[in-house]
């Protein structure tokens, strides 16, 4: 939908479903500059909601679907859910998902032009969980992550980690607040220069 003066203009819908019997919910788009739109989201594998996979498609500007890639989460943690995605200036797709393996962890995926998978990668801290939020790349292609992950204490604390353009990780960098409190990052940017910031909550 494009807005335009006075209001908005429709200029194409479509509609995607993995079953007649299951349900999807995407959870994160972005675009390009060429007008493509990236999309992406989770189609559930069984009726009670424990099991899904991820779903990432792109349209181009005309409203014709250019690629879909469906991926399954290995072994028994079935589940995956993506929660952003960012694009950078050659046509590649970034995504952040929360996923079980076997404890709840940040994995990051980056997609060619054409849709192939290129790479994953994980981040969670053994015997406990990282909950992922948001993601950003700079004008180097390196990828940034950043989410909640339970520290020593088991308090939450902001964990933002950044990626380049192979998967090589560059950096992980953790903020604890007050003592006793958790973090709970919800946007991030970076800036020309590389520099990244991180915004979000703390609960005591």
């Amino acid at each position: 939908t494009l807005m335009v003066p006075g209001g908005f203009r429709e200029d194409w819908v479509r509609t995607w479903n993995s079953s007649d019997t299951m349900w999807d919910m995407l959870t994160a788009s972005a675009l390009d500059d060429q007008g493509n739109v990236y999309i992406t989201g989770r189609a559930h594998r069984d009726m009670v909601h424990s099991e899904a996979d991820m779903v990432t498609m792109s349209y181009d500007a005309a409203g014709e679907l250019r690629w879909l890639n469906t991926y399954a989460e290995p072994g028994p943690a079935r589940y995956i859910d993506p929660v952003a995605m960012a694009m950078d200036d050659t046509g590649h797709a970034y995504v952040l998902a929360l996923a079980g393996r076997p404890h709840w962890s940040y994995v990051t995926f980056k997609f060619s032009p054409v849709g192939a998978l290129l790479w994953e990668r994980t981040y969670g801290t053994p015997g406990n969980h990282a909950y992922p939020s948001a993601i950003a790349v700079d004008d180097e292609g390196n990828v940034v992550v950043t989410g909640g992950a339970v520290s020593g204490s088991s308090d939450t604390d902001f964990t933002t980690l950044k990626y380049d353009s192979n998967g090589q990780l560059l950096w992980v960098a953790r903020y604890a607040g007050a003592a006793g409190a958790s973090e709970y990052p919800s946007a991030l940017t970076v800036d020309r220069a590389g520099c990244v910031y991180v915004t979000g909550g703390e609960r005591l």
